[in-house]
C-alpha cells in the first residue's frame, strides 16, 4: 500500500518521549500525511517531575485559603442556607403531620 516510516528514537533528558508512525501514499498526488500513533511516556532521567507537587504542601493550602476565603464564603453560602432552610422546612412539615 504505502511506504511506512518508523522514528524509534527517544529523545534524551526530556519529559515526554514522543514515536511518529507515518504512512505515506504511493501516488504522486498531493494528500495529507496522517499520524498513526503518538504514544507519551516519562523519560527514565526525569522520573522527579511529580516531586514538586508535595513538597510543602501545607504551605500551599495556607495559600490558597488565605488568597479565596471570600470567594469560598460567597459561594458556599447561599448553599449552606438553602440546604438549612430545607432541612428546616422538611422538620417542621414532619411535625405537623404527627397530629
Amino acid at each position: 500500500m504505502g511506504i511506512e516510516e518508523v522514528d524509534k528514537s527517544p529523545v534524551l533528558n526530556c519529559s515526554v518521549v514522543v514515536y511518529f508512525q507515518i504512512d505515506r501514499p504511493t501516488t504522486m498526488a498531493k494528500q495529507p500525511v496522517r499520524m498513526k500513533a503518538v504514544v507519551y511516556a516519562l523519560s527514565p532521567f526525569q522520573q522527579k517531575v511529580m516531586s514538586g507537587l508535595w513538597k510543602d504542601l501545607p504551605g500551599k493550602i495556607k495559600q490558597k485559603v488565605s488568597e479565596n476565603w471570600l470567594n469560598a464564603f460567597l459561594f458556599l453560602s447561599p448553599l449552606v442556607g438553602t440546604y438549612a432552610y430545607v432541612q428546616q422546612y422538611k422538620e417542621k412539615e414532619k411535625l405537623a403531620h404527627r397530629y
